[in-house]
């Protein structure tokens, strides 16, 4: 605290009106002379929010507008125009006027003279992220969504304009509520509590119906109009009437996974031991090599890209990487790239250093720099195709997410009974330029409710997955291939020789290749399809159990004075037949 009257009267000098010209009278002329006071100009333009921003990075000088939290770059020019309209608004005489617009206190030379600040444009934590609304600042906690009011002078944070999300946000009441029913698998359940306020929500939900066919269509076999009426009510039901409990449980913890991944995804914040990029995936299992798709998969990045600044590459192309530039609309301030509909053959191995480590951009025509990890955005992927890669390194790096055929289009190599969009279940588009404000508000609750759950998780070890059972068999049925089925239905055939029996591998090798006729099949290929027929034959138990296996996990034996590895597959039991049922007349 001051005592001393002299830094009170210093006080006094350096005080400053904001009127920034002066009114003088020439003692020779008696003529009234207007001039443009420097020192008072700079303070009424920072009564307005306009300084120099410091950054050692910037060759030039960076000139910036502050309203409350919100900075937007301006040019020198910028500010002339600013103060030569504020002063048409208040009709000032010509003659300031005419100062306003010829004086060289406007150059960019003179305005270096701004205040420089220094800005803290950081807007997560580990365990925090903050979104800016046109009417409020909001920053989510793992237990809250605390909503800043504009103009708080405790909140110290900032955002550039273009940042600024362009819809006001209110607090809505909860949507849904998670509870963890099993930590060591990390399961969980859900309850729905406002299915119908979002449309978003109600998407995602649909999304996670991995058995909407039961329950809306074979039910209702023979009673169509009865069907519809059932799906008008239940719209945007997660537990429908005639599942059982394991179905229900089931498709909860996809809807849960879904949630998991949204919170994930809109976290700015990136963990070493976090580091997962979402992949989306159908859990329809078609035919081998069918092309499933048209689930909605990719309008949910599409919905997140509206709140963050994403780049999306096409995946149809299988050396998408090959392209040294792929990345050159990538910068530091992108949130997420998104990989759309990868094709079946592109390596997530590819991906690998991207998602955990720094990230090299290479842009055209300039020199490649690196992003730090830290600062580097997020991945996620959409396939139409169940991995090529399902190894422990790929499992580590992706965070799965399974998509129902609840949307679905019918077509003549189908079985589908009516085609079904998004579109479909709300009676219009989403997002478009007349989406309501309501709508909005809705989703953007919905959406940090989603963050809120992911930071209540994200400092203990808890990665939610999916029902993996439908992308398993679909991965088998890729490993597979029409050509070893065949083979395989006859070679280990119910009741065949070759079951319960060791085999030579080699030899088991050979007779296959011949069968098939392909000359360039490496035994780890063959090892790989066998195991697959083994997962997929009901009347199969398991290949080379672990009881006849040495500590490599392989079974060995000594043929004719030489180490041969083996095979042996193991026929699961017979089920016993039921006796008939008496008849008691």
């Amino acid at each position: 605290m001051r005592r001393d009257i002299n830094d009170f009267r210093d006080l006094l000098k350096m005080a400053l009106p904001a009127k920034f010209w002066t009114e003088t009278v020439n003692e020779k002329s008696g003529k009234k002379e207007i001039t443009i006071s420097a020192v008072r100009l700079y303070y009424f333009l920072q009564l307005n929010g306009f300084r120099t921003l410091r950054d050692i990075n910037a060759a030039n000088t960076r000139y910036i507008q502050v309203t409350n939290n919100v900075v937007k770059q301006i040019k020198a020019k910028d500010v002339r125009r600013f103060v030569r309209e504020w002063s048409e608004e208040r009709c000032l005489n010509e003659n300031v006027r005419n100062l306003i617009v010829n004086s060289m206190k406007f150059s960019e030379t003179s305005l270096e003279n701004l205040k420089e600040v220094e800005l803290d444009f950081s807007n997560f934590t580990h365990n925090t992220q903050l979104f800016f609304f046109p009417n409020n600042n909001v920053e989510v906690t793992p237990k809250e969504i605390i909503v800043h009011q504009r103009g708080d002078t405790a909140f110290n944070h900032y955002v550039w304009e273009e940042n600024v999300l362009k819809h006001n946000f209110k607090p809505l009441p909860d949507m849904f509520k998670l509870t963890c029913l099993d930590k060591e698998n990390n399961l969980y359940d859900i309850d729905v509590l406002d299915c119908k306020s979002s449309p978003i929500f109600g998407y995602v939900i649909n999304t996670s119906r991995l058995h909407w066919r039961k329950e809306m269509e074979e039910r209702f076999e023979d009673n169509p109009e009865e069907a519809k009426a059932y799906a008008e009510k239940h719209r945007f039901c997660i537990n429908g009437e005639g599942l059982t409990e394991d179905e229900i449980r089931e498709q909860k913890q996809n809807l849960a996974n879904k949630i998991f991944a949204i919170g994930y995804m809109l976290h700015r914040f990136k963990s070493p031991s976090r580091a997962w990029a979402p992949q989306a995936m159908d859990n329809k299992i078609g035919e081998n090599g069918e092309c499933n798709g048209r689930s909605g998969k990719s309008f949910l990045f599409k919905t997140l890209s509206l709140f963050m600044k994403s780049v999306k590459l096409s995946g149809r192309n299988p050396k998408l990487m090959d392209n040294p530039h792929v990345f050159d609309q990538v910068n530091v301030h992108t949130d997420f790239v998104l990989v759309d509909d990868c094709a079946q053959y592109l390596s997530m191995g590819l991906f690998y250093d991207i998602i955990t480590s720094d990230m090299t951009i290479n842009p055209k025509n300039n020199q490649s720099y690196s992003i730090p990890f830290e600062q580097s955005p997020k991945f996620a992927f959409t396939t139409n195709y169940v991995p090529a890669d399902f190894d422990a390194s790929t499992e580590a790096r992706l965070l799965y997410m399974v998509f129902s055929d609840y949307y679905h289009q019918q077509t003549e190599s189908n079985d589908y009974i009516e085609t079904r969009s998004i579109r479909d279940d709300f009676n219009r588009d989403l997002y478009t330029a007349d989406y309501p404000e309501k709508d909005w508000n809705a989703d953007i609750n919905f959406l940090l409710q989603c963050l809120r759950f992911y930071l209540s998780l994200c400092e203990s070890n808890v990665k939610i997955y999916p029902p993996m059972d439908n992308i398993i068999q679909r991965k088998y049925r890729q490993d597979l291939g029409n050509n070893f089925e065949d083979w395989a239905d006859s070679y280990f055939a119910e009741g065949s020789s070759n079951l319960d029996k060791l085999l030579i591998r080699r030899e088991v090798f050979e007779t296959y290749r011949n069968y098939a006729n392909v000359k360039g099949l490496t035994m780890q290929s063959f090892t790989k399809k066998l195991r697959a027929y083994c997962c997929l034959c009901p009347h199969i138990a398991e290949l080379n159990p672990a009881d006849m296996c040495n500590t490599q996990n392989r079974i060995s034996r000594r043929i004719e004075g030489v180490m041969e590895d083996m095979i042996y597959v193991k026929a699961a039991p017979k089920k016993e037949e039921e006796p008939p049922k008496k008849d008691n007349k």
